[in-house]
């Protein structure tokens, strides 16, 4: 037995009503007509009928190459959506200079129109000093005072600071 191809859309056999809806390959209506005589059209054009509404009544159906509406609807779909918020890791033994860069790779989002989430993460016996974590989580911010807008204030679940900055529209 040979496995079948899964397709998206109901095509040529597969589709289920006694009458469709017909649209040519450039969307304008041919007409109400029984599946029989669509599927007949479209094989002597060359061409797959693709059921796009299922629920309306009757049925609408595409003739078109199936491959070319495939990679059409590909193409209008993105790859992938720019996410909206970033994120910057530190920790509480940082050395300057590495805080700087982190401050300005946080600097560039932000001008970008991104928002940051700044993580610090207490470790080991690091977790005997919160206030180090929150001078850091402090030191950090100023170097981003013109540019950001703190938007929720430092929380900290005992080990771990968590703030969020927007982007200053100013």
């Amino acid at each position: 037995m040979k496995a079948r191809k899964y397709y998206p859309h109901a095509i040529n056999e597969s589709i289920q009503a006694k009458t469709i809806l017909v649209l040519d390959a450039n969307r304008t209506p041919v007409g109400e007509l029984p599946l029989q005589e669509a599927l007949r059209q479209a094989r002597v054009q060359g061409q797959d009928l693709i059921l796009i509404a299922s629920k309306a009544n009757p049925p609408v159906c595409l003739m078109a190459d199936y491959g070319r509406f495939l990679f059409e609807q590909g193409k209008k779909e993105p790859y992938h959506r720019a996410t909206r918020q970033k994120e910057i890791q530190l920790s509480a033994n940082i050395f300057e200079h590495d805080l700087d860069i982190k401050a300005r790779h946080a600097r560039e989002f932000l001008e970008h129109g991104h928002s940051v989430r700044v993580i610090l993460k207490l470790r080991g016996r690091e977790k005997a000093h919160p206030q180090i974590g929150q001078q850091q989580m402090d030191r950090f911010l100023a170097k981003l005072d013109g540019v950001a807008a703190t938007s929720r204030r430092s929380q900290s679940n005992g080990s771990v600071f968590v703030t969020t900055i927007q982007p200053n529209h100013a």
